[in-house]
């Protein structure tokens, strides 16, 4: 009985995570930011930095 209560309490904590996350998502087309100009370069080091951490200098 514990575990069938325990079971339908983690459904329902994963259906309230769904939901919030898809209520985020239907908010994301209705935000509008004014665009911002960024140096490309620094955009590309960003990314790479997330991925596989700190890049290296190469000469």
């Amino acid at each position: 009985m514990k575990s069938d209560i325990q079971r339908i309490q983690d459904a329902v904590d994963k259906m309230h995570l769904l939901l919030r996350d898809l209520l985020e998502l239907s908010r994301v087309g209705r935000i509008s930011e004014s665009a911002e100009k960024i140096q490309f370069e620094s955009l590309v080091n960003d990314a790479g930095e997330i991925v596989h951490g700190r890049p290296r200098n190469r000469v």
